[in-house]
């Protein structure tokens, strides 16, 4: 039985309904969906693209904030919404489960076993974000409005390691991943912070990976330490996600400009493929915990543009066979 999921389009309340089998039950343009996940409703601000034809199903990108931030402050800094409709995409900005200030709406992403930024525990009973967004998932196929088979997820910061644990957990049911300043493949090892917990990341499939860091990153170390949710360093997590790929052993480097290099594990299993752009520069100059091509000063910031990239990876990559959806 289909799925129905209540929408908000400003202030005004719509009740949507499948009312076409081949049509997307949504109006274009940014909307409210409702989730219902854990049993309670989750709101999630969702921007579906003015159709170029009828009946057509549209990839999903699900775009995760950082810690302490929202999925609409967000969203202005990855700018995927703003390309929604030239690409044809749909894109989904939810909130973490984890309150930090009510009032200033920042919120985190609940990654079991993994302290917040705050160095506390998320408290018992906090919902379960990666069900809420194989939930999430599931409304919007069920909407007639998501492709199934191109769904992908992407973050920054505390949304890089919310996608990365989804790339974990819900390898059948994403294409591809992209964490930004946020890559990991697994929790850290707790008698070892330095390396990976081997049974914290088990993906089903080989996934096509891509992420971005900077060496000088002050908030996820690239050579790890760091906070307690940290631990081992970016490339250990890279090579953690080729092995778990099956690629090849050797990595490919190859600089992309002065100042940034291109890390390529290939001849990985299913065609995928494994991907890190590392920016060299101190934090101040545009190497450190940021989105490439964010609006800044920095001349690094502007060659490296994580979104066209990510948009250009994602493109190539799709699930051969969807599965069905909870």
């Amino acid at each position: 039985m289909a799925a129905v999921c209540t929408a908000v389009l400003g202030l005004a309340l719509l009740n949507i309904a499948r009312a076409d089998s081949d049509s997307c039950a949504a109006e274009a343009g940014l909307q409210s969906v409702t989730v219902h996940s854990g049993g309670v409703d989750r709101t999630v601000s969702v921007y579906f693209p003015r159709p170029s034809r009828p009946a057509r199903l549209s990839p999903l990108i699900i775009d995760l904030h950082g810690s302490g931030s929202n999925g609409d402050s967000h969203a202005g800094t990855t700018g995927f919404r703003a390309l929604a409709d030239k690409r044809g995409i749909i894109v989904a900005s939810p909130n973490g489960a984890v309150v930090l200030d009510a009032q200033k709406r920042a919120f985190a992403w609940n990654i079991p076993g993994v302290p917040l930024v705050t160095g506390e525990m998320p408290a018992a009973g906090t919902p379960d974000d990666v069900q809420f967004i194989d939930d999430l998932i599931h409304s919007l196929v069920s909407m007639h409005c998501a492709d199934a088979r191109r769904i992908y997820a992407t973050g920054m910061s505390g949304g890089g390691r919310m996608t990365s644990l989804l790339g974990c957990r819900l390898s059948t049911k994403l294409a591809a991943i992209a964490p930004v300043a946020g890559l990991r493949a697994g929790l850290p090892t707790a008698q070892d912070p330095a390396l990976p917990e081997v049974a914290s990341c088990k993906p089903e499939r080989a996934l096509p990976v891509l992420s971005f860091h900077g060496t000088g990153d002050l908030t996820n170390p690239f050579a790890g330490g760091g906070p307690r949710y940290w631990g081992y360093s970016v490339e250990l997590a890279l090579a953690r996600w080729a092995e778990l790929d099956g690629c090849e052993p050797r990595v490919k480097r190859r600089e992309v400009s002065e100042f940034v290099t291109r890390l390529r594990y290939s001849g990985c299993r299913d065609h995928a493929e494994v991907v890190l752009y590392v920016t060299d520069r101190p934090d101040h100059e545009g190497g450190g915990h940021i989105w490439p091509g964010a609006p800044a000063k920095s001349d690094t910031r502007k060659s490296l543009q994580a979104t066209q990239i990510i948009l250009k990876f994602f493109r190539k990559h799709t699930l051969k066979r969807a599965t069905s959806s909870n």
